[in-house]
């Protein structure tokens, strides 16, 4: 039988074996596997500049963090606007946004109270920022949002303690919380004219929310429905406290009561219908609004167009 086994080329050099080299074609060396290390370390980390995770209770909170923040993250809204703060339960995916926070802004304890338990797991990573304390906003009202002004001192503390957590971002924290006061001052005047040909009118509200608000624009609450905002959990305000609230709006001759979106309308119906005066609706967190940095800005616009276009019929 011919050989059929075809011939080496003459070109092609004999392998042969190095006693030294054995298993080095299986495991890379020390080099190999520490570019590779790396590799696999800038796949896994987040994009340059990108701070740490950021949690916001409220939406007109989370409105502020993301103007400061602007372009170098997205903060996370903890509560949609349609849900109130007063007697909010935590789902399990709102405690673990929580836990996964690099910090965490809120108005204050007393307000959040929904948050005592969830801060008592925290791990210690994760910075709380109780902004009513920052600004020492002393005031039987947390609402502290509804004033421009203290939303434009509240812009360079958010912007410290992000860039605390994110220190390659400083600068540009900086620069935004300018920005926004900025824009927080062109507002508050806008405001200050659009409630002008209202100012003193008596109204009466849903709840005890808007001291800070009418306070800055010299508007006049009569009423309050609700004072503590948590009636609604006990089928809303009791038949004395609407008779009460009913003999004040004779008594002061207010032309209109507002109710919220957060919490049921039938009280302020039942006023507005017995009374014969005009009702609205009046919402301090921005129910089905478009969440992000101009959240904040419509908000209070609305509050205004809404109080004055109630009030001037």
């Amino acid at each position: 039988m011919p050989n059929t086994r075809t011939a080496m080329p003459a070109t092609m050099p004999a392998r042969t074996t190095n006693p030294h080299n054995l298993g080095a074609t299986k495991m890379p060396n020390t080099k190999t596997l520490l570019a590779a290390t790396l590799a696999v370390l800038l796949m896994l980390a987040p994009p340059p500049g990108r701070a740490a995770d950021i949690v916001a209770t409220i939406a007109p909170l989370h409105s502020l963090v993301q103007g400061v923040m602007g372009e170098t993250g997205d903060a996370h809204l903890l509560l949609p606007a349609s849900q109130t703060p007063h007697g909010a339960h935590l789902k399990p995916s709102q405690v673990r946004a929580l836990h996964d926070a690099g910090i965490v802004f809120y108005i204050a304890d007393p307000f959040e109270t929904f948050l005592n338990n969830a801060f008592k797991t925290l791990p210690d990573s994760v910075r709380r920022v109780a902004l009513a304390d920052e600004v020492e906003a002393a005031s039987d009202d947390p609402h502290i949002w509804l004033d421009p002004q203290t939303a434009s001192r509240l812009a360079p503390i958010i912007a410290r303690h992000l860039a605390d957590a994110a220190p390659q971002n400083r600068a540009t924290y900086e620069a935004n919380a300018l920005a926004l006061a900025s824009r927080l001052a062109e507002l508050d005047e806008n405001l200050r004219q659009r409630l002008e040909p209202v100012r003193g009118q008596p109204f009466a509200v849903f709840h005890d929310a808007y001291h800070h608000f009418t306070n800055r624009y010299g508007l006049s609450v009569v009423a309050v429905l609700s004072p503590g905002g948590h009636d609604h959990h006990h089928g809303g305000p009791t038949i004395a406290r609407i008779r009460e609230v009913s003999k004040t709006i004779r008594d002061t001759g207010a032309k209109c009561v507002f109710h919220e979106p957060q919490f049921p309308a039938r009280a302020v119906r039942v006023l507005s219908e017995d009374l014969d005066i005009n009702s609205g609706a009046l919402d301090p967190l921005g129910a089905g609004l478009e969440t992000g940095d101009g959240l904040y800005f419509r908000l209070l616009e609305n509050l205004a167009d809404g109080i004055r276009g109630c009030l001037m019929k």
